[in-house]
């Protein structure tokens, strides 16, 4: 199946899916996403989904063919995930990340 096919049938369904009665109310639905680049911005609130763990395994599945099909999805998302991950490094307030490093120390 071509990339953009793929593309196109996952917000399609998305958008039927997140039927909301308040614009607002869910950033996904159509008239909150601007005219230049929506697919990158439906991408990266599919992978914040994923991340919190609120996006159902159907979806799930339609996104994982879509980042095989398409070299600029996977792109963007390896870039996004590693800001996110990034991120989250350098600002949670618990930072155990560092603590566990520190006692690891290991030496290549």
């Amino acid at each position: 199946m071509d990339p953009k096919e793929l593309e196109n049938e996952l917000l399609k369904s998305l958008d039927e899916s997140f039927d909301v009665q308040e614009p607002s109310a869910d950033s996904l639905a159509s008239d909150q996403i601007p005219n230049e680049f929506p697919q990158w911005l439906r991408l990266g609130q599919l992978i914040l989904r994923m991340q919190d763990g609120e996006l159902e395994k159907r979806y799930l599945h339609r996104l994982e063919k879509w980042l095989m099909a398409d070299p600029e999805a996977f792109d963007y998302y390896v870039q996004f995930t590693w800001l996110c991950t990034s991120l989250y490094m350098l600002y949670n307030p618990r930072k155990t990340w560092l603590e566990q490093a520190a006692k690891t120390k290991t030496t290549v």
